[in-house]
């Protein structure tokens, strides 16, 4: 079994000319981020993962901040401080029994639904209980749903850094289909829109809110052709005012 310290290790042994473009702690840390993985859990799909996302070379740049806005926790309560995850993760009262498999897991609230980009299509998100990560207890699946009813999931999308609800943008991923790609996530606060740049034109986001914590805000892009290989998503509230991004807006995972 390979541990952060042989896969690190081998990153950093790659051959001079071999540019990643990121460290490789950086590239370990979004190879983790696109399934839901217990923060002990590194095996051979945490190195797959990483070479999905050296393969495709998309970095989503951005800026971090230490603003903190008054949301990110259920009825629009402020985010409560907790010494080990900057902000208490979110609540579990009523959850269903923890799961590490988005696709199987019991849902959490309601599902999420809303226009895919494709005619016949539609995404549905559902929210699950993440069991084992001491600042995540939600993660949300997206997928695919067919005229037919047949669904196809895309991937599951969770925290692994830090609060789950910290105020911002958690999880951003690009998933691609034979239908085009999905930039894709969610963001934790009084989000009205989230737009995000896309070959020099600013795209609004679908954006659906989570029944459990309406603060919590699940939102994806669809386009064709070549995805964006460098975008900062922006969230705005009802007023127009630009909301924090957060620590993660500037990491994009790839699914």
């Amino acid at each position: 079994m390979t541990n952060d310290a042989d896969l690190r290790a081998r990153l950093d042994s790659l051959a001079p000319d071999l540019e990643l473009g990121v460290a490789s702690e950086t590239l370990m840390k979004r190879g983790r981020r696109r399934r839901v993985v217990r923060q002990s859990l590194v095996s051979g799909g945490a190195a797959a993962a990483v070479a999905a996302v050296t393969a495709t070379s998309v970095v989503l740049a951005g800026h971090h901040t230490n603003r903190v806005q008054t949301a990110g926790a259920p009825g629009g309560a402020a985010p409560v401080a907790n010494s080990t995850c900057g902000v208490n993760p979110q609540p579990t009262d009523g959850a269903p029994p923890a799961s590490n498999d988005g696709a199987s897991a019991a849902p959490w609230g309601d599902p999420m639904v809303g226009p895919s980009g494709v005619p016949g299509v539609h995404m549905t998100v559902t929210a699950f209980h993440v069991g084992g990560m001491p600042c995540t207890n939600v993660g949300f699946e997206f997928a695919l749903r067919g005229s037919s009813g047949s669904l196809t999931n895309l991937e599951a999308a969770n925290e692994f850094d830090g609060s789950d609800i910290a105020p911002g943008f958690h999880a951003t991923g690009l998933s691609t289909t034979a239908d085009g790609w999905y930039i894709l996530g969610y963001y934790a606060g009084p989000a009205a829109s989230i737009t995000l740049p896309v070959n020099g034109q600013s795209v609004n986001a679908d954006l659906t809110s989570w029944s459990v914590n309406p603060d919590i805000k699940v939102w994806w892009v669809h386009g064709t052709g070549e995805p964006p290989s460098s975008a900062q998503p922006t969230a705005l509230d009802v007023s127009g005012k630009a909301l924090p991004a957060g620590a993660h807006a500037a990491e994009l995972g790839v699914g």
